[in-house]
């Protein structure tokens, strides 16, 4: 997806645009690490929703050119879902421990 996305002007100026955003805030995570590590986990929590709705946004637009785009959106909305599962839960568990 990320080859059909840099051979396309239209869809790679985006597709720049977004990786070095993500590069940037990957960056800002390391550099956040040593001095708080709840702002970095908070960070990558964030890095990793926007790179879902990244994700699901590239899966389900006009831009992808393939034969067979059904096994790439199975595979966002897969990502999307449980990533989202996985922060709940831990949000669940972060709760659960504080009440007791």
């Amino acid at each position: 997806m990320a080859t059909t996305a840099t051979f396309n002007p239209e869809s790679g100026k985006y597709f720049a645009y977004v990786n070095v955003g993500m590069f940037a805030l990957l960056g800002i995570i390391f550099f956040s690490f040593p001095h708080s590590k709840r702002n970095a986990k908070l960070l990558l929590v964030f890095l990793l929703l926007s790179f879902a709705v990244l994700f699901l946004w590239l899966v389900f637009s006009q831009i992808l050119n393939t034969n067979n785009p059904i096994v790439y959106q199975a595979g966002a909305i897969a990502f999307a879902v449980l990533l989202i599962a996985r922060i709940g839960s831990s949000m669940r568990n972060r709760a659960s421990k504080s009440d007791t």
